[in-house]
């Protein structure tokens, strides 16, 4: 199944940056648990989604809001957790797991897997469609993946830094990406991706210009 070819390339690149850095492997284990724990926190704005957005399909306010607010809490946990964990004050753990996180919550496949089984059990159903685009493809799991580490090296930076702008600045960059990415189309969606994949580049790998 092509989720898996997702997670064996995230996977190489993990095991890449380990051996080229040297961080502390159980930073990567933080990373796929944690997320699993954000995943834990978004449930209840999923299920209000699920259950009382099909009454708005006239206006987009409200999916924006509840999007927003699942970002709010994806990015807040992802603070947490390294404030928690990051006790040496280290990039290059905070940056594996950052890997870790971004694998996870850029593959779809686990998302959808995660909400179905727990909605599964309230015998409520949803339509795919709210968790995947249809414009998913490998290229939006490479895109998304650098999207979701660059708003994990912000977070970093956050901690490190003990400077609360990097954590707003994440989340607002993290929002404007999901708005841009579902509501352009064409020419408009290309240029805004590669846009947007560049600028995550950026803030991956000229991080100490940043500093």
């Amino acid at each position: 199944m092509f989720w898996m070819i997702e997670v064996v390339v995230s996977l190489v690149f993990a095991f890449y940056f380990i051996k080229r850095e040297k961080p502390k492997v159980r930073f990567l284990l933080y990373g796929y648990v944690f997320f699993g724990v954000a995943l834990l926190l978004q449930l209840p704005f999923k299920y209000i989604q699920i259950k009382f957005l099909p009454y708005f399909q006239g206006s987009s306010v409200p999916f924006l809001i509840f999007s927003f607010l699942s970002i709010i809490v994806v990015e807040v946990s992802k603070y947490f957790s390294l404030k928690r964990f990051l006790k040496t004050r280290s990039f290059k753990n905070g940056i594996l797991f950052g890997i870790g996180w971004a694998s996870f919550e850029s593959i779809n496949f686990i998302k959808l897997s995660f909400f179905s089984f727990i909605f599964s059990f309230i015998r409520l159903s949803f339509d795919v469609s709210s968790f995947l685009s249809p414009k998913y493809e490998f290229f939006g799991f490479v895109f998304l993946f650098s999207v979701n580490l660059a708003a994990t090296v912000l977070i970093v930076f956050s901690v490190i830094k003990k400077n609360l702008f990097y954590l707003f600045y994440a989340m607002l960059f993290s929002f404007l990406v999901f708005v841009c990415f579902n509501s352009f189309s064409g020419w408009d969606l290309v240029g805004f991706c590669i846009f947007a994949f560049l600028y995550s580049l950026f803030i991956i790998f000229h991080y100490r210009k940043i500093k």
